[in-house]
């Protein structure tokens, strides 16, 4: 488990749980790859930043990095050549 310093302002382990808990869930996966059209690497992607930003008491290039156009973790973002499955 975490140090609770390590986490973002405001959280404590109950809260950080039930953000993870929700934006990690197999509902909010399927409803971005099945009805917005993301690919399973675009969720991935976003997943994972967004984790971090929401969890974690970080600075950096990381969370602080924002899209830009052709980022894979838009829809739409993936290059042509991206061939992963969207289930």
């Amino acid at each position: 488990m975490l140090p609770a310093s390590a986490l973002a302002s405001g959280l404590d382990h109950d809260a950080a749980t039930d953000v993870l808990w929700t934006i990690a869930s197999p509902e909010a996966g399927l409803l971005l790859r099945r009805t917005r059209g993301w690919t399973l690497r675009q969720h991935q992607t976003w997943l994972a930043q967004t984790l971090v930003r929401s969890l974690l008491r970080v600075h950096g290039a990381f969370t602080d990095r924002r899209p830009e156009a052709g980022s894979p973790w838009l829809p739409g973002g993936v290059p042509e050549n991206d061939h992963t499955s969207r289930a």
